[in-house]
């Protein structure tokens, strides 16, 4: 191998290898709980991330999101982080969740090659009352239902990218 390429070579695995190590990894809970009546209904929707629901016997729906925001820098991540929008709307019969995501820019030349393309996951994890009405949807990731075979109420799920798993 001449030096020239040699020396080449070597500049280019140090910058892919300095850029990878300067990925910034952002990760936030989000928590709430919402007293309700008997026989309520919940909705959720999600961009990017799993959606776990089981069953319990109080009479509140606590929702729990893990967000997790990779990016090239802290700035970025920051940024990103608060760019993020989770809306809920409330009252004794109801509870609707609503996840917004910013749009993540156009990758750098080098970020598909070193792993810091800029991303967003939103993990929920959902505790709801025995008799609730279920809607949830994801686009990208898989949704469990941990519901007890008694369950009467209604339960529906809807990703396109991942699996639905009941339980």
């Amino acid at each position: 191998m001449k030096t020239g390429a040699f020396f080449a070579l070597a500049a280019a695995t140090i910058l892919l290898l300095s850029a990878a190590a300067g990925a910034v990894r952002l990760t936030e809970t989000w928590s709430r709980s919402f007293a309700v009546g008997e026989k309520p209904r919940f909705e959720l929707e999600n961009v990017n991330g799993n959606i776990t629901v089981e069953v319990w016997d109080a009479r509140s729906i606590d929702v729990t999101a893990e967000i997790m925001v990779k990016a090239p820098g802290k700035s970025m991540a920051r940024e990103l982080y608060e760019g993020i929008d989770i809306a809920s709307e409330s009252d004794s019969a109801r509870v609707a969740i609503a996840t917004r995501l910013p749009r993540v820019r156009e990758v750098a030349f080098l970020e598909p090659f070193t792993g810091d393309r800029p991303s967003i996951r939103v993990r929920y994890h959902v505790m709801v009352p025995r008799g609730t009405s279920i809607s949830v949807r994801t686009v990208n990731g898989s949704i469990e239902l941990d519901l007890p075979a008694d369950m009467s109420a209604a339960a529906e799920a809807h990703t396109a990218h991942g699996r639905i798993v009941r339980r």
